[in-house]
């Protein structure tokens, strides 16, 4: 990757919990590596889920939550030197594919919430943690906390993409509605982007019905909700025709709810995309492909 080329940042971000964010950032990191792409996946949701799923042994004092600390030491006067961010990284081997991604352990922010507040423009504070290492990585991913946490503005000023996950259903559309008004008010006001929905795609998971029209009907719904708000928001839809959902080939709107997609499953049995159910294994296939478009649509740069 040339100096000169900007990686690309991911936050997967959802605006209720259970949707599947977490498992989410580790499948597509894992995918990512598999093309045989640099990964980091930065842990910054106050559980550390992510963490717990892929490092067996986080040495103390040296996560998310530490260097942060160590950061603000720094701004403050408190200390002439800071950490080597790589010190902390840890290597994942991905569940059953030839590849490998770095991640950066979580820690709950909150016990530092008061001096990260009280330091000058502290929005930044992510950004200028990762930066002397942001060029080891053609992507970047984070796991982001809820969009409630005191500190999400921080993702907001380092990642210029956004995954949202959602599930079928008007509360959830209504919500996920709301976590985007949020998301592109401070894209507005802190960078004057005039049409931030470019940079947001959103994911339908956790679909329950087995019927292919009401799987439409639920994708065509969302899609209506958020373009009417948002014109320009991408909803993924992959158009090429396969057996996603049973008998009948059908473009992919998203994916259904199953035990196989999911953290346990992963550390079982392996990566989606080397499972022995092909209907698993084509929805994700399809979730890349479109992914990556998104990607390439709407990026200023493109990593080689």
């Amino acid at each position: 990757m040339a100096k000169n080329i900007i990686m690309h940042t991911l936050s997967f971000i959802s605006a209720s919990g259970g949707v599947g964010k977490t498992t989410f950032a580790i499948l597509t990191a894992g995918a990512l590596a598999a093309r045989g792409k640099r990964v980091l996946l930065i842990d910054l949701d106050s559980s550390a889920t992510a963490t717990l799923w892929t490092v067996k042994n986080v040495e103390e004092n040296c996560d998310i939550k530490t260097l942060m600390k160590e950061l603000l030491d720094y701004r403050l006067g408190r200390t002439r030197n800071i950490r080597d961010v790589k010190q902390c990284l840890h290597k994942h081997k991905v569940r059953g594919l030839d590849a490998v991604f770095y991640i950066l352990p979580g820690g709950n922010l909150n016990d530092l919430t008061m001096e990260i507040f009280s330091t000058p423009k502290w929005e930044i504070l992510l950004d200028e943690l990762i930066a002397p290492i942001k060029e080891d990585f053609d992507y970047i991913i984070v796991d982001s906390p809820n969009w409630l946490y005191p500190h999400f503005p921080m993702v907001v000023m380092f990642t210029p993409f956004y995954i949202a996950l959602t599930r079928p259903g008007g509360p959830e559309r209504e919500k996920t509605a709301l976590l985007l008004d949020r998301i592109f008010a401070m894209l507005k006001r802190h960078f004057s982007i005039p049409e931030p929905e470019k940079y947001v795609a959103v994911l339908l998971n956790q679909i329950r019905t087995t019927k292919v029209a009401d799987i439409e009907r639920e994708w065509n719904t969302l899609y209506k909700t958020l373009a009417e708000r948002y014109p320009g928001i991408t909803v993924i839809r992959n158009d090429k025709a396969d057996y996603y959902y049973g008998e009948v080939q059908t473009p992919f709107y998203g994916f259904k709810l199953r035990n196989d997609l999911g953290a346990e499953e992963y550390q079982k049995s392996g990566h989606p995309l080397k499972s022995n159910n092909k209907a698993i294994k084509a929805q994700f296939t399809a979730y890349m492909e479109s992914l990556t478009e998104f990607i390439k649509a709407n990026a200023p740069y493109q990593v080689e």
